[in-house]
This record gives structure tokens, sequence and C-alpha cells, in this order.
């Protein structure tokens, strides 16, 4: 039997259409308090180490930090290292100054530049929901996404080591 996945988003208007109905608050006013809410614990995360207990056993939200394997089979990269696409195509242009960006990613076995990540240590660092202390059902099928804006302040404080924080490893 084939399961189909669905793939539902649970947004800020959801939760405004649920919270209308049980008490009298304005659209503007819940927007305003769940935006200031958000910004001021995920700031907290990222300037304090702050690990988030979401009520209900919903489980924590916080930063972790992680080495990523590097494994070469057959004289290939496999593993979760990221691959430096800028760095890349940069290189690229320089190994193939004749060919355009289509015909060289048409080759195969051209070489890829992979990030190092040596102002961390070698270590990636991102905001993880950590279900273990969760307890609700079919936990393992939800997935939290941060902000871009979030993810980009804590990966630019991490390149410019303006705080001086351990983040959890995992």
């Amino acid at each position: 039997m084939k399961y189909k996945t669905v793939k539902s988003d649970f947004v800020s208007e959801d939760f405004f259409n649920y919270y209308k109905n049980i008490g009298k608050i304005n659209k503007n006013l819940f927007y305003k308090i769940t935006l200031e809410f958000n910004e001021a614990i995920t700031d907290k995360m990222i300037d304090n180490n702050f690990v988030f207990s979401m009520p209900y056993k919903l489980g924590m939200i916080g930063i972790i930090k992680k080495k990523p394997k590097l494994i070469v089979l057959k004289n290939k990269i496999v593993g979760n290292i990221r691959k430096d696409f800028g760095a890349s195509r940069k290189l690229w242009k320089q190994q193939y100054p004749d060919l355009t960006m289509q015909e060289i990613y048409k080759i195969k076995n051209k070489k890829y530049i992979y990030y190092t990540n040596e102002h961390t240590d070698g270590y990636i660092y991102k905001f993880k929901w950590l279900k273990e202390t969760a307890s609700f059902k079919n936990s393992n099928i939800y997935k939290f996404n941060i902000c871009i804006k979030k993810a980009r302040k804590l990966a630019q404080i991490l390149k410019n080591n303006t705080l001086n924080i351990d983040y959890y490893g995992n």
C-alpha cells in the first residue's frame, strides 16, 4: 500500500481564525503580539543560548551545533557536508573559460568546493525542534522551519564571532 504525502502548513492566519472565535481579539493586535513574542524568543535563543520549552508537551526549540560527516566513497564525497556553489562556479569558470555555464553543468565529474566552516571550527549551527521531550501522537511527521531572517542573523553572528556562546552539541 502506498501512502501519499500531505503537505499542510499552519500559518498565523490559521491561529487567528481559531482564537477569534474564543475571545474578542483584533487581527492587527493578534499579529503584533505574535510577532513581538516570536522576535523576543528567537533573539533570546541566538543571544543567550536559550532553549524554548513549548507548552502542552510540544517539545523544545533551540540552536544546536553539529560536525558534518565527511565520507569519501569511490573518490566521491558523500555525507552531509555542503557544497559551496558560488566558489565552485568561480573555479569552473577558471577551468573552462570557453564554455557557458549551461555547458559546464553538463560536464560529469567536475570538482566541487565544499564549505569548511573554519570560522566555527567545522561546526554547523541550526535551529531545531527537539522532539525528545514532546508527548503527542505522530510527532515525527511534523517539522519546524525557522524564518530566513533569523537563520541569517545567526549566520551573521557566527561569521563575525560577535558572541562567545557555545550552543548545544548534537
